[in-house]
């Protein structure tokens, strides 16, 4: 059983991945469409590997996030790698490197969770690192709940255009 376990963590077979897992963000332009349709924002979670605190921030927070319709009935979670080597599709539709695309978004450190509309436009301010773990449900709660308000107000502004 422990060789089996090793093996599984070795090579990390996506078809044993479990049905809550945290999905990497591939096309963020379709996510944002998404988005739209449902009317949530779109929370990322920036991470690296071999990054001690990303994987605390997934297992104590994100993971548990992912199994509560409280949460994915108010918004849309992924995660960007940023020393990934694959591209992604922007929320314009332009292919760009993970690392581009944090950059752009001025991530200096993993992880780093942030919020966006269905354009890709910054909701708050990033929540950088993960080293209150007692207090970082609250801040990511007031998190969303700002990411919502915002775009909320966005919404009711745009209706009355």
């Amino acid at each position: 059983m422990v060789i089996f376990a090793r093996f599984l963590l070795i090579f990390n077979l996506g078809w044993l991945t479990p049905a809550w897992a945290l999905d990497e963000a591939m096309d963020l332009q379709a996510i944002g469409k998404l988005a739209r349709q449902r009317g949530v924002p779109v929370m990322v979670v920036f991470t690296a590997r071999h990054c001690i605190f990303c994987e605390r921030l997934q297992s104590d927070y994100v993971d548990p996030m992912l199994l509560q319709a409280e949460y994915t009935d108010r918004l849309i979670i992924r995660s960007v790698t940023v020393d990934g080597a694959l591209e992604l599709r922007d929320f314009s539709g332009t292919m760009v490197s993970r690392n581009d695309f944090a950059n752009r978004y001025d991530v200096k450190v993993t992880p780093t969770v942030m919020f966006f509309d269905h354009q890709g436009r910054m909701l708050t301010k990033q929540l950088i690192g993960y080293s209150s773990p007692a207090f970082y449900g609250a801040f990511l709660d007031d998190a969303i709940a700002a990411a919502q308000d915002k775009l909320n107000i966005k919404s009711q502004r745009d209706a009355t255009l």
